[in-house]
């Protein structure tokens, strides 16, 4: 561990690299829980922490103000496939109960996505309708699930000219060709998606692959609404969904 209080030649670059090392299991870390560990004062981390979101080494949830290391420097975990389907039911309880939104569970077959867990907020009226074993069928709409499955499928890529998606509008409109694929290679190297637009029932998601080698295991994904009062930014929902799976 780097001292904070030793004297070096570079001290700034010292108590940043110091900062990563804390953050580099992955798990999220208060600005308090950061000024115990380095005895540092918050005001010096403040400064640290906020360079290093600049440049991409740490990410600030804005829901639980915790930080955390920036995927992109991590280590790529990969799941094995017993463990990921033996936590699922605790991961996706985890997220619906801080997040109060419905939690997704979507596995890859020939004829599309299909819904194979939920979990509903206990507080709330049902508000997505999607019921298991509903199947968000290839070359129809395409939103943060059924891009993510066009992303990661092993099979050939079909049906591009036969896409819609939705506008601000909400209305459907027809996908070019060359706006598909730059969806679908987004979505592979961010290894996220999230809805910009609610659907036509009133639902948004966001979305990120859980892999095995690469292989799709399934996409877990948070559901919301367009009644809430306040609407959780895409970014901060594929947040919190990375740090779930990190922390397992």
């Amino acid at each position: 561990m780097i001292e904070f209080d030793k004297k070096y030649e570079a001290p700034a670059l010292a108590r940043g690299l110091g900062l990563l090392k804390i953050m580099m299991n992955g798990k999220e870390f208060s600005l308090e829980e950061l000024a115990e560990k380095t005895n540092a004062p918050k005001s010096s981390l403040l400064r640290l922490l906020d360079t290093l979101q600049q440049l991409n080494y740490v990410s600030k949830c804005e829901i639980t103000k915790k930080y955390s290391s920036s995927k992109s420097i991590l280590e790529k975990r990969i799941l094995p496939r017993s463990e990921i389907i033996n936590n699922l039911p605790t991961i996706m309880a985890s997220i619906c109960y801080k997040l109060s939104r419905s939690v997704e569970w979507y596995v890859l077959n020939e004829v599309g996505m299909t819904l194979m867990e939920r979990c509903i907020p206990h507080d709330q009226e049902v508000q997505v309708r999607a019921k298991i074993g509903f199947i968000r069928k290839w070359a129809t709409e395409l939103e943060a699930v059924s891009c993510l499955g066009y992303a990661f499928r092993n099979s050939k890529i079909e049906g591009a000219g036969k896409l819609y998606t939705v506008n601000e509008k909400k209305d459907l409109i027809k996908l070019p060709n060359v706006d598909f694929l730059k969806h679908i290679e987004n979505a592979r190297s961010n290894e996220y998606v999230y809805d910009k637009h609610y659907n036509s029932n009133g639902i948004r998601r966001a979305a990120i692959p859980i892999l095995n080698n690469q292989d799709l295991l399934g996409i877990l994904a948070v559901a919301e609404h367009k009644s809430f009062n306040h609407p959780i930014k895409g970014k901060d929902l594929i947040s919190l969904l990375q740090n779930e799976i990190s922390n397992q």
